[in-house]
């Protein structure tokens, strides 16, 4: 349809729609000060951050960091301690310093796969939604209200944000930071397109 040709045509220059996702206030990476403003500074902390964000874990970048040292550092001690060579105890301890960001990314691929399998179903409820004359607005609520666990608190949390005053179409491009899937992807930049240039959107 000539809807979805604007949306594919859209989506290869995605750059000028959905792929740069700014986020305006300055998030806490610590509760330490000293720390917060440090890790503000390292580019490569910004990327752990949004992908523990995505991950779905209630961690700060700073105490995943303390914790992966700490971790690191017990298992140092113990094998010194138990008389094990200290070049194999540093190895050892390396390996346990990114075992947590083994962790993390096994928590984000689990919570986007899981995210992926409900979300047909959600479009399926904004579909029905929209057929029957409501609003999409009023869609994505029958989401939040009818929809399963995952989907249901992305699209409570966009609802939230327009409350507080976020317009509409950044606040759901704002499900990308935390949820990024290629289906996602099509559904918000063809909402954004419909909402632009007008059509059928169910």
């Amino acid at each position: 349809t000539e809807l979805r040709s604007k949306i594919e045509d859209r989506l290869k220059n995605a750059d000028k729609t959905i792929t740069e996702i700014r986020i305006t206030k300055r998030e806490r990476l610590s509760d330490l000060p000293f720390l917060d403003h440090l890790l503000h500074k390292l580019a490569v902390i910004k990327k752990l951050q949004h992908y523990i964000s995505q991950s779905g874990l209630s961690l700060s970048v700073g105490t995943f960091m303390l914790l992966s040292l700490v971790f690191a550092s017990l298992i140092f001690l113990l094998t010194v301690f138990f008389s094990a060579h200290f070049q194999f105890s540093c190895i050892l301890a390396l390996g346990f310093l990114f075992l947590p960001f083994l962790f993390v990314a096994f928590a984000r691929s689990r919570r986007i796969k899981r995210f992926s399998t409900q979300f047909p179903d959600c479009i399926g409820l904004i579909t029905s939604s929209l057929r029957a004359g409501h609003s999409f607005q009023m869609a994505i609520e029958t989401v939040v209200e009818e929809g399963k666990d995952l989907v249901s608190s992305e699209f409570k949390q966009v609802l939230s944000e327009v409350e507080v005053g976020q317009n509409f179409e950044e606040a759901l491009k704002g499900i990308l930071t935390r949820v990024d899937t290629p289906d996602l992807r099509l559904f918000i930049s063809g909402v954004i397109l419909q909402r632009e240039t007008g059509g059928n959107l169910a």
